[in-house]
């Protein structure tokens, strides 16, 4: 009986430019050298739209065209990042400020994984979405949680950027690497 291998992982998110990415890598690997927090340099920065699912490699086709169809159907918008906030004493994030056309880009996309892949979102289990970008977390320990949050609460962070390339990430068995990128239309 030969075993097969595990169908890939992948992640469905809106990425910002580079210049707002490189800024969150440093604060990532603050993470890191400070306080022994590096498994969120794994993935490059981003707002996950869809949590992590698996699916066989050869539906990566159909994934595609259904994620560039939705891009071409949905405008880009305005992202404000303010600060940091976190998730209890698990993790530690850039604070994506409340924006309602992220929160309709979430639940449309939700919409259109649901009917056309059968995928779900967090938010079918009521955890709600909250956008925002990781810095620190998984490999964050408790003992060393509060000195992280004293530090990264008193930071100031800032950036405004327009929401406009979503993404879809896979999983190579070490990190998360963009697979493929889909440009929203423009307003």
């Amino acid at each position: 009986m030969t075993n097969k291998p595990p169908k890939p992982l992948y992640f469905i998110a809106l990425m910002p430019p580079k210049p707002v990415q490189q800024e969150i890598m440093g604060f990532k690997t603050q993470a890191l050298q400070l306080f022994g927090s590096g498994h969120a340099l794994k993935s490059p920065p981003h707002i996950t739209l869809q949590m992590p699912f698996r699916r066989k490699e050869s539906h990566e086709h159909d994934m595609e065209r259904l994620l560039a169809e939705f891009a071409w159907q949905n405008t880009t918008f305005t992202i404000t990042l303010n600060g940091f906030s976190r998730f209890d004493q698990r993790v530690i994030y850039v604070h994506v400020e409340p924006s309602e056309a992220l929160h309709n880009l979430q639940y449309r996309l939700s919409q259109v994984l649901k009917t056309n892949l059968n995928l779900y979102s967090s938010t079918h289990k009521n955890h709600g979405f909250t956008p925002h970008i990781t810095v620190a977390f998984r490999d964050l320990k408790k003992s060393v949680f509060p000195q992280a949050w004293q530090h990264f609460s008193q930071l100031p962070y800032s950036a405004t950027f327009t929401g406009q390339t979503l993404a879809l990430l896979k999983h190579n068995g070490h990190l998360w690497q963009v697979h493929q990128q889909f440009t929203l239309s423009p307003a």
